[in-house]
């Protein structure tokens, strides 16, 4: 359980100094708490604290549609570019092998996985 009220200190570190929050009251389930904490890295009681935020913001409870654009944001899946992460001592090989290369990283990438994808179907025809 977690108490958020204004002005509140210790571990909500201050959190509610500017807070418009009066009194807001959490509780959740022990065995699920921790192992959330255990997947995200985030306690819930440190996630309650975004209720704490000043500048937090909120959504309306009712949205008028009537004039939107329909579809105007979507995308097909074949259009879709789909983020891939680096490692992160990937990237700083890659950064440091690179030096003053003007292309940019995903250029680079690309190109090594096109060698590597070829590299693939020679060793895979010659089966």
């Amino acid at each position: 359980m977690c108490y958020l009220r204004k002005n509140t200190t210790g571990d909500l570190r201050g959190a509610l100094r500017e807070s418009k929050v009066t009194a807001m009251e959490f509780e959740w389930d022990p065995v699920k708490a921790q192992s959330n904490s255990k997947k995200h890295g985030v306690s819930f009681s440190d996630a309650a604290l975004i209720f704490a935020d000043s500048n937090m913001m909120t959504m309306k409870d009712h949205y008028d549609f009537r004039g939107a654009e329909r579809g105007k944001f979507y995308r097909s899946l074949d259009q879709l570019k789909i983020p891939i992460y680096l490692d992160p001592e990937i990237s700083k090989d890659l950064d440091n092998l690179l030096g003053k290369d003007k292309r940019d990283l995903t250029t680079i990438v690309n190109d090594i996985l096109r060698k590597d994808i070829e590299l693939l179907r020679t060793m895979n025809a010659g089966k």
